[in-house]
């Protein structure tokens, strides 16, 4: 009985020579797995997760219409924060936060709707389209 041989020269190229497209594609799958993984923690459906305090986003817009700090606590009440830099005032109000699960999943304060979006660096409620959010910093 003869024994098989195996040429060592043309086993590397056996590998990838047939199967480069197999490499390829697991090879371009698995970034894209990655890259997906990296964006997007996913959002949590426990409300806890979302208990903390929160700040107006981006600093340097006005916050006008918008509370500039607000505070989601455990048992489901909010405080929001306005301070008024021209005179200094400082106007605090105080509502109800609960999850709301539809299309998005969302924080519902009071009236208002903010869609959830986490990464691993951060939690922000989105507040409109033209990129002001809250963002979680504690």
């Amino acid at each position: 009985m003869q024994e098989a041989k195996l040429d060592p020269s043309r086993e590397g190229s056996m590998l990838f020579g047939r199967n480069w497209s197999t490499w390829l594609l697991l090879s371009l799958l698995a970034a894209m797995m990655l890259a997906a993984a990296s964006c997007d923690s996913g959002v949590s459906r426990n409300a806890d997760d979302y208990v903390g305090e929160y700040v107006f986003m981006p600093a340097n817009a006005a916050a006008n219409d918008f509370p500039t700090f607000i505070i989601l606590k455990k048992d489901g009440s909010t405080v929001g924060i306005r301070f008024y830099k021209e005179t200094g005032t400082v106007l605090t109000t105080q509502d109800r936060w609960y999850l709301q699960y539809a299309t998005e999943q969302d924080v519902v304060i009071g009236k208002f709707s903010y869609p959830i979006h986490r990464s691993r660096s951060a939690t922000r409620l989105v507040i409109n389209e033209v990129g002001q959010y809250y963002e979680k910093v504690r």
